[in-house]
């Protein structure tokens, strides 16, 4: 049986990688075990953790890119939203116990027509789905390239989730940059410094501000928007309790963490 060259791309990139991930591995070992001799298991768990990062940075920095791009230099059309499909999707969850579960969200992928630069009539799916029911008639602004299957959205949607999966690239990618710097030996000072700043000034300001709008969000929607998307009381008690919770932690963001340098 003949592989296709899909399956040969992959062969090629797990081979790259896995000859990186072992090359890497081996520098960071070599530091971290200060001249002790170091063990098999403590070798493989780097080398899982190095890959790990490595197999989604790389890859998924070359497909965002991607996807960017196209979003920035096709042609945008104003296309109307015709129908939708519907599917149930599986989600894996783990508690704080350990234990897995999974749940069934429906998402909805909406189909749209639009005028393309030949004046020819296109009715092709959105590439993003969502778990809001799209509104047949609504008008959307969408991109598209000849020959593409499916069209990109142009919204504050797709630019912020571009967004957010830019920031968590740059995060594994200075993840690899540091044990790449700890590997050649370099001071690590200034790369922990730096990796204090995008924690603390960074990531969780940002996170915490996030989550806070979405939950304050649902406060608001249920009391002066006529509860939109009919959210029951209890969902709206618990996203206001915990809205409150995250008040000190926002007090403390916003005082630059004066309290704990005193």
């Amino acid at each position: 049986m003949q592989l296709t060259y899909a399956g040969q791309v992959f062969l090629v990139v797990v081979a790259i990688l896995s000859v990186w991930s072992f090359v890497l591995t081996k520098f960071w070992l070599k530091r971290l075990a200060n001249n002790r001799e170091s063990s098999k298991l403590e070798f493989s768990y780097l080398f899982v953790v190095v890959f790990s990062i490595s197999s989604l940075f790389f890859p998924f920095t070359y497909w965002v890119s991607q996807a960017v791009y196209g979003l920035a230099t096709k042609p945008s059309y104003d296309a109307t939203v015709v129908s939708y499909t519907s599917e149930w999707v599986d989600t894996e969850h783990t508690d704080s116990n350990g234990r897995k579960y999974k749940t069934q969200t429906l998402m909805h992928t909406a189909q749209v027509q639009f005028k393309d630069d030949q004046n020819r009539i296109l009715t092709l799916d959105n590439s993003v789905r969502s778990g809001d029911t799209p509104v047949v008639g609504d008008h959307i602004t969408v991109v598209y390239g000849a020959g593409d299957l499916t069209v990109q959205e142009k919204s504050w949607r797709t630019g912020l989730l571009f967004a957010a999966t830019l920031f968590m690239l740059f995060v594994m990618g200075y993840i690899l940059v540091m044990i790449i710097a700890y590997g050649l030996n370099r001071d690590m000072a200034p790369y922990r410094k730096f990796a204090n700043l995008l924690i603390f000034r960074v990531t969780i300001p940002l996170g915490t501000m996030a989550m806070f709008t979405m939950l304050s969000y649902s406060v608001f929607a249920y009391f002066f928007l006529g509860n939109p998307r009919d959210l029951p009381v209890w969902v709206v008690a618990i996203c206001g309790f915990f809205s409150v919770c995250l008040l000190p932690l926002i007090y403390h963001i916003l005082t630059g963490w004066k309290a704990y340098r005193e």
